[in-house]
């Protein structure tokens, strides 16, 4: 096992992985934002971003890991989810309600139509409890110079190993079916079914996946 060990992603890198800290959180924001830079979470902002973030590492249900080139402390990747998808969002909504309220304000005041997005967020504990998945993967990202590396590959797998260690058997996922064959074909290379298909009331169409680690 890797995490909070080395690995020779290629010949100029060696990578580090390790559990996500409280002192990463801005650092990681920083990743997410370069990596999803037409997401709707980015459009939310870095305060926002912040609050995700450390809510994650702070929660024991929670699973984060990052991965940073070794002597320079420099990261590059990370990997963010939960288990018990139901009760970490259930409680994030209660305990995190004003912090990600207040977090959201500089988004609805450039663009108030949101607010029925923002909505629909408030509706994801009653969603994860019908799914009834052990484990959520939230969010994997690697900045887009070091992709060629293979993080996101060993990211995905630390992320399986700490979900199955905490007892998951399923771990879910969403992502967007057009235009991202790379990210769909590197879900069903690591060994993800399409579980479902749908489309947002903005036209988005995703793809949720489920892989049984069990």
């Amino acid at each position: 096992m890797s995490l909070c060990g080395t690995r020779m992603s290629n010949e100029q890198y060696n990578i580090l992985y390790r559990k996500m800290t409280q002192n990463d959180v801005e650092e990681v924001v920083s990743v997410h934002i370069h990596s999803f830079k037409d997401f709707f979470l980015t459009f939310l902002g870095s305060r926002f971003l912040r609050v995700l973030y450390s809510y994650i590492v702070s929660e024991k249900f929670g699973i984060a890991i990052v991965a940073e080139v070794s002597g320079e402390n420099k990261l590059v990747g990370f990997v963010a989810g939960t288990m018990q998808p139901y009760r970490f969002y259930s409680k994030a909504i209660h305990k995190k309600a004003i912090p990600f309220a207040i977090a959201t304000i500089p988004a609805f005041v450039r663009r108030p139509s949101i607010l029925v997005r923002l909505f629909r967020v408030f509706q994801k504990p009653r969603q994860a409890k019908k799914d009834s998945f052990d484990c959520e993967l939230m969010s994997i990202a690697v900045l887009p110079e070091f992709r060629s590396c293979g993080i996101g590959w060993v990211l995905e797998q630390e992320f399986c190993n700490q979900a199955q260690l905490l007892g998951a058997k399923s771990i879910m996922l969403t992502t967007d079916r057009e235009n991202n064959e790379k990210v769909n074909k590197f879900y069903l290379r690591k060994g993800y079914q399409l579980y479902d298909h749908y489309v947002t009331p903005e036209r988005r169409q995703m793809n949720k996946y489920v892989k049984y680690i069990g």
